[in-house]
């Protein structure tokens, strides 16, 4: 298995860095190859790293262990058409240039992604129609409306604690 670290803005949105819930900053090549694995091939399902360690113990057939989180991608692995109904989830945290922190959390589900922040704002890209995100849907309140149910459904497969956990952490310190 051969995976890299994410990806870096080199002046894409009017920012140079890497800590941004947008896909450019958050996906990572990943390969898998093996005995009996196909070979050269691709797959377009959205999978996360944390999808790794329970796809290891399934190829080396090992008991699943219950408190990881992830699945397998054995599936996947088999079947390029595979149904994959498991979203990729990246949440983060930044202090800027001006001491405030902020963080949000973002999911990728199919064509969509769905990025939350804390001060409530919300941005949803199609991948199928702009893959480079530039024109955030929930920006434009008609488009916003149209899509108010996509967004919603994202949102809830949020962990909803995230933002309560990060206020917390801030009056820690």
């Amino acid at each position: 298995m051969l995976f890299s670290d994410h990806g870096y803005f080199i002046g894409e949105k009017n920012t140079f860095q890497k800590h941004a819930l947008w896909e450019r900053a958050n996906k990572v090549p990943l390969i898998i190859a093996g005995p009996n694995l196909p070979q050269g091939e691709s797959r377009a399902q959205t999978v996360g790293l944390i999808d790794i360690y329970p796809t290891l113990l399934d190829l080396a057939n090992l008991p699943a262990n219950p408190v990881n989180q992830g699945h397998s991608l054995v599936p996947l692995l088999g079947d390029a058409d595979a149904s994959w109904d498991y979203p990729a989830i990246t949440q983060y945290r930044r202090t800027g240039d001006d001491d405030v922190v902020r963080f949000g959390q973002a999911i990728q589900s199919g064509p969509w992604r769905y990025s939350l922040y804390a001060d409530g704002s919300e941005e949803l890209y199609n991948h199928e129609d702009d893959p480079n995100e530039w024109t955030n849907l929930a920006a434009d309140p008609e488009s916003a409306t149209q899509h108010r149910e996509l967004m919603d459904s994202l949102k809830n497969q949020l962990p909803a604690d995230f933002f309560e956990l990060m206020d917390d952490e801030q009056e820690d310190q």
